[in-house]
């Protein structure tokens, strides 16, 4: 079962990629999911302009069936708890002035990151928590309430996130690329 199981998820997933671990006795697969999306951001020119970035559903990234019940019961899918989240985002025009914004995660304790320019720099610069993020590196969130969710409210009412950015540019066609990483220990049942 449990070598059925890394099989299917390595094969018929793009982007996910199991490990076999034990913890006290309990065996899980660590999971690490993945997903990379472009977005092209044409005719923001004014001040104050509010962009939403694109959002997606873990769902596709989780289960190709799209169908948690299947899962469950035909491979035994009992828990999945999701221990970090992390995001990389680069743009194309370093021009883009970036005033403030907000990052947010739902469904998995993460509160709303604050993300503020500093010291008029450009968007190559943030700050965020308290620690310094700039474009292209990769800033790291921990599930701080440790919570564990079934896994078809994880694959049905994992709510996609969502990046607002408010600023201006002199360039009317800015692509963001962002890297989405999503790391989970999955229990199943034996």
């Amino acid at each position: 079962m449990k070598k059925l199981f890394k099989l299917l998820l390595i094969t018929c997933i793009s982007g996910i990629y199991l490990t076999s671990c034990n913890d006290d006795d309990q065996p899980y697969y660590s999971a690490t999911m993945s997903t990379y999306f472009v977005t092209d951001l044409k005719g923001i020119t004014s001040l104050n302009s509010q962009i939403m970035l694109d959002t997606f559903n873990t769902a596709a990234l989780l289960n190709p069936a799209n169908n948690a019940d299947y899962w469950y019961y035909r491979y035994g899918v009992r828990e999945v708890q999701v221990t970090g989240v992390s995001m990389k985002i680069t743009s194309t025009n370093d021009d883009f002035d970036v005033i403030n914004g907000t990052l947010s995660f739902y469904e998995i304790g993460l509160d709303t990151v604050v993300v503020n320019k500093t010291n008029n720099t450009p968007i190559t610069q943030w700050t965020m928590n308290n620690t310094n993020f700039k474009l292209g590196q990769t800033v790291i969130f921990n599930n701080s309430n440790n919570q564990y969710e079934d896994i078809a409210d994880l694959l049905y009412n994992f709510d996609p996130f969502g990046i607002t950015f408010e600023g201006s540019t002199n360039n009317n066609n800015i692509q963001f690329n962002c890297q989405l990483l999503i790391t989970a220990k999955v229990w199943i049942n034996y």
